[in-house]
């Protein structure tokens, strides 16, 4: 994975040949230089390089966590609970539209739950289960969240309860 990272910060950034000695030595100096600026708390000043360096090994970390909660331990309802989470907030807080993310997350996360437990079911009794009964499992998912989910869009909605934020947070910091 490190290999991976690196070949892809190389295609954007670096002016050198791979892992030839100018390639490390500017890759070394910019990852001291900027974790100097980090133990200064200068978080504005970082270089690009190095903030796609993060993010990619940010990615890395959540493909791995959601990869082992899926196919390990089988539950992905943390995850699904901490997305809904985040776009909510990113919508509130932020001029990011999260009307249509959030139905793609709604749409996919129960899916996921409902095929996940499916797996949680089959595997405490196994041969027990027919072999097509998968598919009418996962039809019926996918027919109640299409109930759910369309139920929710035309069901009438209020207004907010609570004045926007945003006013009070602008003036508060400054």
């Amino acid at each position: 994975m490190g290999i991976i990272i690196m070949y892809g910060l190389h295609l954007i950034f670096f002016p050198y040949t791979f892992m030839s000695g100018p390639w490390w030595q500017f890759f070394l100096s910019d990852i001291g230089a900027n974790l100097s600026l980090i133990a200064g708390g200068e978080w504005f000043f970082l270089t690009e390089m190095f903030r796609s360096f993060l993010f990619f090994i940010l990615m890395a970390i959540m493909s791995y966590l959601i990869y082992f909660w899926v196919i390990y331990v089988r539950r992905i309802f943390f995850f699904f609970v901490v997305t809904v989470t985040y776009i909510a907030v990113m919508d509130t807080f932020l001029p990011y539209d999260g009307t249509f993310s959030i139905l793609r997350v709604f749409f996919i996360g129960f899916l996921l739950l409902a095929v996940l437990q499916w797996d949680r079911v089959t595997g405490e009794f196994p041969g027990r289960v027919k072999s097509g009964l998968w598919v009418k499992w996962t039809s019926l998912a996918l027919v109640l969240l299409f109930v759910a989910g369309s139920v929710g869009i035309a069901a009438p909605k209020e207004e907010p309860q609570w004045e926007d934020p945003m006013p009070f947070y602008k003036t508060s910091l400054g």
